[in-house]
C-alpha cells in the first residue's frame, strides 16, 4: 500500500491491501484525528454505508479523543525542499479554485469558469497575432500574456471609487516570464517574480522592442578598428 510516506510504507505491510493502493493513516496522537474520523463516519452514514461500519468509526474516534498528549500533525519526515514544494502546490490549488482553501465545490466552479473563459477567449482577448500558450518560451524570455478570469474578487469597492472588481469572464493581460533561476521553475510576473497568476494564460505574444532599440532578431555587427594605412608607421 502507499501511504504517501516512505517510512510508513516500510512499517505497514499487509497482504490484504495491494501495494499500489493509496492509504491515508491518521494516528491517535494527531489532535485532529477524532474530528476527522467522526466526519468520515458522518459521510459514510449519509452515503448509506452499513450502520456497523459507522459505529466502528465512531468508536475509533472516541478512543482517539481519549488518547493522551494530542498534538498538531507535523512534516518532520519531509525535507525543506519537499515541504516548500507541497506548500506551493497547495497555494496553486487554492488560487486556481479562487478560494482560501481547496474544496470540491470550488474546484468544480473553477472548471466551469475556465471552460467559459476558453469560449470567451476566442472572441475577446487572444485574437489576431496571439500565439497558443503551449508555445510560449521556457527560457526566461519575457512575454505579454492574456487570459480570462475564472473567479471574481468578492471584496467590496472602496467608498468613493467608481467601477467594480473583476468578475469571472473578464480578460486580463500581464508581462510574464518562465522563472528558470529558482526551483520549482514556473511562470511568474516579470515585475516582481510573483507566481500567483489570475488563471492559466491562454495566449502570448513577444514584447515590443523599446523605442530606439534594434529589433531582437537584428544581426549583430562587430566593428573592428582599421589598421594603419599603407606606408604609415604604427604608433
Amino acid at each position: 500500500m502507499q501511504t504517501g510516506r516512505a517510512d510508513y510504507d516500510q512499517l505497514f505491510r499487509t497482504k490484504h491491501i495491494p501495494p499500489d493502493e493509496p492509504v491515508f493513516i491518521i494516528r491517535a496522537r494527531d489532535a485532529l484525528s477524532a474530528p476527522a474520523v467522526r466526519a468520515y463516519a458522518a459521510l459514510a452514514a449519509a452515503a448509506g454505508a452499513d450502520a456497523a461500519l459507522v459505529e466502528l468509526a465512531l468508536q475509533a474516534a472516541d478512543r482517539m479523543a481519549a488518547h493522551p498528549h494530542p498534538r498538531l500533525p507535523d512534516v518532520d519526515h519531509l525535507t525543506e525542499a519537499e515541504r516548500l514544494q507541497l506548500a506551493y502546490r497547495l497555494e496553486r490549488r487554492a488560487w486556481a479554485a479562487g478560494a482560501a482553501v481547496p474544496s470540491l465545490e470550488a474546484e468544480l466552479a473553477e472548471r466551469r469558469g475556465f471552460a467559459r473563459g476558453r469560449r470567451l477567449a476566442r472572441q475577446l482577448p487572444c485574437q489576431g497575432d496571439w500565439r497558443p500558450w503551449s508555445t510560449a518560451p521556457l527560457d526566461g524570455t519575457g512575454v505579454l500574456a492574456c487570459g480570462i478570469h475564472t473567479s471574481g474578487d468578492p471584496r467590496p469597492v472602496p467608498a468613493g471609487v467608481e467601477g467594480r472588481r473583476y468578475r469571472p469572464g473578464d480578460s486580463w493581460w500581464a508581462i510574464l516570464q518562465f522563472d528558470v533561476w529558482r526551483q520549482p521553475s514556473r511562470w511568474v510576473y516579470g515585475k516582481d517574480g510573483d507566481p500567483r497568476l489570475p488563471s492559466e494564460p491562454l495566449g502570448w505574444r513577444p514584447l515590443p522592442d523599446l523605442p530606439g532599440s534594434a529589433p531582437a532578431d537584428a544581426p549583430i555587427v562587430t566593428v573592428v578598428p582599421a589598421g594603419p594605412a599603407a606606408g604609415e608607421d604604427r604608433p
